[in-house]
């Protein structure tokens, strides 16, 4: 399980919450723990991101496998990148849309004129054992096309919020260690947790937990993803 980057055991779990007016523009507020969502980032919205559908699946497949294999290149060895079947991933999302048991959420960005997938969120309980109510971002991605606008952080910003609305009082995501995107979550203010090692097509990948017990908007202050 990666964020943004790479997503291991593919368990991810769905759900959302959403702003699902067709042609308008998303209001993305968050507030508490995990602050507000800063005014210019509103301003700078020119998508609309809602809750995921179960006919979503197969353009969230499509951003999942083109994002592993631009982002992983070097990373993960290329004939599991390869090997990456539209199909199967499909049938992966659809699973996960038409299981939602409300502990968790999928949430897409779309194109506001296409209405295509350019990106997504999952988040949900920690999957690993910690102590008190602690989230997770399961995954954060976004086609390459769409990066450095300031998205990546819209669609971060909406995950701290419905795991704030899901009952969680902090958070965590994993990360690749010698994925550059790690630094994005340094950015928005996470601090190292820990560290582990898990397997993907054969070769053993490090990566680092970023955690969050307090979050503040200026947080997000720095270069956009």
């Amino acid at each position: 399980m990666f964020l943004y980057q790479l997503f291991l055991n593919l368990s991810l779990r769905p759900g959302g919450t959403a702003n699902e007016g067709e042609g308008k523009r998303p209001l993305i507020l968050v507030s508490g723990l995990f602050g507000r969502m800063p005014q210019n980032l509103l301003e700078r919205s020119v998508l609309l991101i809602r809750k995921a559908q179960y006919e979503d699946a197969e353009e969230i497949a499509r951003v999942h496998i083109s994002t592993w294999r631009s982002a992983y290149k070097g990373l993960v060895p290329d004939p599991y990148l390869n090997s990456l079947s539209l199909q199967e991933k499909k049938k992966h999302w659809q699973q996960i849309l038409s299981e939602n048991m409300g502990l968790s959420e999928t949430l897409v960005a779309l194109d506001e004129g296409a209405r295509s997938v350019i990106g997504f969120v999952s988040v949900g309980p920690c999957q690993d054992k910690h102590p008190g109510r602690k989230g997770e971002i399961y995954a954060l991605y976004l086609q390459d096309s769409r990066q450095k606008r300031g998205i990546g952080k819209k669609l971060f910003w909406q995950a701290a919020g419905s795991l704030e609305r899901l009952g969680f009082s902090s958070m965590i995501v994993w990360v690749l260690k010698d994925n550059p995107a790690r630094f994005f979550y340094e950015k928005m203010g996470g601090c190292f947790y820990a560290e582990k090692e898990e397997e993907t097509g054969g070769k053993r990948l490090k990566e680092l937990a970023y955690s969050w017990d307090s979050f503040a908007p200026s947080a997000v202050s720095g270069t956009q993803k």
